[in-house]
């Protein structure tokens, strides 16, 4: 997109949040049944999410992000507002071949 609109003098910034309070999770859709399969690691998963919540950060640092961002004459074209390990993953995801990727992440929510 940012390419599409640069003719037309629109600057296009990307913003990719990490964790903050903005109770996202309690709309969570929550299925009615969950079979044996997946009752374990589904409750597990849910532990793990419902865990992060004590990291989360205000969401007025974020609008000071995003007030910065307009304010800005030359921003940047990507900004990650997130804590350490959220900005960790990211680069590891970039870094690391996906198998070993994806088995960290699977070892997150064992």
């Amino acid at each position: 997109m940012r390419v599409e609109v640069k003719p037309f003098g629109i600057r296009v910034v990307t913003v990719q949040p990490g964790e903050f309070r903005t109770g996202i999770a309690d709309s969570r859709l929550r299925p009615e049944l969950i079979g044996p399969a997946y009752r374990e690691r589904y409750a597990k998963a849910m532990e793990v999410l419902g865990g992060s919540l004590h990291y989360s950060r205000d969401p007025a640092e974020f609008s000071a992000v995003i007030v910065r961002i307009i304010a800005d004459p030359r921003p940047k074209t990507v900004y990650r507002v997130a804590q350490g390990v959220q900005k960790l993953s990211v680069l590891a995801k970039k870094l690391l071949p996906g198998h070993t990727f994806e088995r960290m992440v699977t070892k997150h929510y064992e």
